[in-house]
């Protein structure tokens, strides 16, 4: 790690609380359609590319937090478990009532496979378990479950790579994330597993990886790359990107912006350790929790909404989001970071 990188990148950790709300306000369009200009509901229609940044911000953050002090034997493990596990769980459970419902017409072996593939977080893998439980939203933690499996190797062979041949794996990565979306409108009717299925979002986790390892080595992108990345992002997701539902059809763009704007972020950080508003800091710290519950909140919803007429989705929007921000809170305080300390080796929060 370079001397001018801070302890906490602040602005990274910010900016993981814009891609939680971004999937969350997705998640509430889906069901309360919102009345908003244009491009924005363009940008919101396309929320699940915040999953992609997910998938960058950790192999990034990851990165980060683990290139010096290695990730040799089980401490790594034990931490990645500690991290995620216990929410995960939470979430889980809150979630039950739901799931009994969606579980109702299965059979015994059906439901203990269902059962079993979440509790070793191998939902993503089997397109018929993603749906199911937390309304589906699980699936992206079984996807992190693989990725943290791979990180290790991934990072002990890149990080013995000079920049130029990074740069190189950098470019397959990237076309490597940008083909199954092009598949997917090439041959119209293919299976959509592009989205969740964890060996397509490898590439992305692993450009994070190369991002933050060429950061580490001092390379540094200026605040207008950032600002010029979200600009065209904007506009592509919110007039040209073409709708599918896998959401990944339009990575071409997509990838290489979010890159730039994590990197730019982490640079900045870099020249101004103090970077990030304190109140945006603290949401990036409980955007964990505010993804893992949206489930329940927005079940709650739901479930009010049988029972009444239909709710002004603006309304429902603020409503959860205030919710959600309350039970993340508390979820963050109360069992998130008293059993990452217990559980795991109270290693730095940039992980």
């Amino acid at each position: 790690m370079t001397a001018a990188a801070p302890a906490e990148l602040r602005s990274v950790t910010a900016l993981r609380f814009a891609a939680a709300f971004w999937v969350f306000v997705f998640h509430i369009d889906i069901r309360w359609p919102l009345a908003v200009p244009g491009l924005v509901s363009g940008l919101i229609k396309q929320g699940a590319a915040g999953m992609s940044l997910f998938f960058i911000l950790s192999g990034f953050v990851l990165t980060y937090a683990y290139v010096q002090r290695g990730v040799a034997g089980s401490g790594y493990l034990r931490h990645r478990f500690a991290r995620i596990y216990p929410v995960y769980t939470l979430a889980a459970l809150t979630t039950l009532p739901f799931f009994a419902e969606q579980a109702a017409g299965l059979g015994g072996r059906q439901l203990a496979f269902v059962v079993l593939g979440h509790v070793l977080m191998l939902q993503a893998w089997f397109p018929a378990l993603a749906p199911l439980w937390n309304f589906g939203a699980s699936w992206s933690l079984s996807v992190e479950a693989f990725l943290y499996a791979v990180f290790p190797l991934a990072l002990g062979r890149l990080q013995a790579l000079g920049d130029r041949a990074l740069l190189a794996v950098a470019a397959g990565c990237y076309v490597l994330s940008v083909l199954p979306g092009w598949s997917y409108l090439l041959f119209p009717g293919s299976p959509p597993i592009y989205y969740s299925v964890p060996i397509f979002r490898l590439p992305e986790f692993l450009l994070g990886v190369i991002a933050a390892l060429l950061f580490l080595r001092g390379r540094r992108l200026g605040p207008w790359v950032a600002v010029a990345a979200v600009a065209v992002l904007s506009v592509f997701l919110g007039k040209f990107a073409v709708r599918s539902d896998i959401y990944v059809t339009g990575n071409a763009v997509v990838v290489p912006c979010l890159v730039a704007v994590i990197w730019a972020l982490a640079s900045l950080d870099a020249r101004r350790p103090s970077a990030g508003a304190a109140p945006l800091v603290y949401l990036g710290r409980i955007s964990y929790a505010f993804y893992s519950m949206q489930p329940l909140v927005i079940g709650a919803c739901i479930r009010w909404q049988q029972r009444h007429a239909t709710a002004e989705p603006a309304l429902v929007l603020v409503t959860a989001c205030v919710a959600l921000t309350v039970v993340s809170a508390v979820v963050y305080h109360l069992v998130e970071e008293p059993l990452r300390r217990r559980l795991g080796r109270p290693w730095a929060r940039a992980a």
